[in-house]
């Protein structure tokens, strides 16, 4: 991919982190500073919480097998290293350099500092992605001006999952399940197809976003998919002589 690289959709994602603070999230100069005694306190009081709104819940729901407050610890403490690892996977490392205690910013408190650098680095991935997104729709728009490739206002299969990829002699047959994407077209068909990249298998992999570029004698197609639904991305380039959809 030239525009639309795994980099870049990472960044797609990273600008909705500021969005994912919540309105509650408590801001305080106390997440400044190492604490044990802060963060012991603060993590009774967040697994208390989640004991009795685990309680309330089961108990409004009866038909669910009985959960006492031992699972309920044991589920939070769970959770609350799912968040410590998602906050150090996602967050810059010049970001994280800030944090005083990691433990303290995945029970939902963080620093007036850390929250403005947060915020003021989605922005700037907002607008780095605005940017060129925006480029590749220049191009986007001159190819379809000119009517070249004739597939382009059909080629398009985001949220569909790969459900099949087989060679039929020159040609590459991609079968799509697109029960999540578009209805209308069941695969792709490159014609005279050459691979130039390939990360690694794909199969039942998501189709993200494609780039399309005209060479001589044909096209250069490069699609971006994604593993699993989780953030592993797969680069898959090819040069076709032509491209047939399967409705």
């Amino acid at each position: 991919m030239k525009y639309m690289t795994k980099e870049l959709c990472r960044f797609l994602e990273d600008t909705s982190l500021h969005k994912m603070l919540p309105p509650g999230m408590l801001v305080t100069e106390l997440a400044a500073h190492f604490s044990q005694e802060f963060y012991e306190g603060l993590y009774q009081e967040k697994e208390d919480e989640a004991v009795r709104w685990g309680e309330e819940v089961y108990n409004l729901q009866p038909d669910h097998p009985p959960i006492g407050p031992d699972e309920i610890r044991a589920f939070f403490k769970k959770m609350q290293r799912e968040n410590v690892r998602s906050w150090k996977k996602r967050l810059p490392e010049h970001i994280l350099r800030q944090v005083a205690d990691i433990r303290v910013l995945a029970l939902g408190c963080i620093s007036p500092d850390v929250k403005r650098e947060i915020t003021a680095w989605c922005k700037q991935n907002e607008k780095t992605a605005t940017q060129t997104a925006k480029e590749y729709l220049k191009l986007y728009k001159a190819m379809r001006k000119k009517g070249d490739p004739p597939f382009l206002e059909d080629f398009g299969f985001h949220d569909s999952r790969i459900a099949s990829c087989r060679k039929r002699g020159e040609d590459l047959v991609i079968m799509l399940d697109n029960s999540g994407g578009w209805p209308e077209f069941k695969g792709v068909i490159f014609e005279q197809c050459t691979v130039l990249k390939k990360d690694r298998p794909f199969l039942n992999a998501w189709w993200e976003t494609e780039e399309i570029y005209p060479i001589e004698g044909g096209y250069e197609i490069h699609v971006l998919l994604q593993e699993s639904r989780c953030t592993k991305y797969i680069d898959f380039i090819v040069q076709v002589t032509g491209v047939r959809l399967i409705r």
